[in-house]
């Protein structure tokens, strides 16, 4: 797992039956508002987004607890920033796998994206390819498409 993602920003528990990797609050409560401000500033700033990112934005800066946040983000209020659960298996070995279930806070839910809406989230991805990749000037001829 801790190829995917950094294992230390989680705190860790263990019961009988699974592991359970929760985020640490202090993480949430210290850098989220600032991550997804610097992420929204990335995508479409187009409306119904920027209301949506604007919105999300003030309601997390309002927030004292890591509980808090999490009640925005289970309201299912804003397609900026959703709860969902996604399942995933690891490859243990060759005749075994382990069953992963991920809680996560969605960023952008963009239904169907690559059947009907996906011109803005292809938009975002050459975005964010062209701002973090701002040494090599190669990087202004990327361009994203589904074919």
């Amino acid at each position: 797992m801790n190829k995917d993602m950094d294992i230390s920003l989680f705190e860790q528990k263990e019961t009988e039956q699974q592991f359970i990797f929760t985020i640490s609050d202090s993480i949430v409560l210290e850098q989220l508002y600032g991550f997804l401000k610097y992420q929204f500033l990335l995508y479409n700033q187009e409306e119904p987004y920027k209301e949506c990112f604007d919105s999300v934005l003030k309601r997390i800066s309002e927030c004292v607890s890591f509980k808090d946040i999490e009640e925005i983000a289970e309201e299912k209020s804003y397609p900026c920033f959703q709860r969902s659960v996604i399942d995933d298996e690891i490859e243990e070995n060759d005749w075994h796998w382990l069953k992963v279930e991920y809680s996560i806070w969605l960023m952008f839910a963009e239904g169907k994206i690559f059947m009907e809406a996906y011109n803005n989230f292809l938009r975002f991805i050459e975005h964010q390819v062209r701002v973090s990749g701002y040494k090599w000037s190669i990087s202004g001829a990327f361009r994203c498409f589904i074919h």
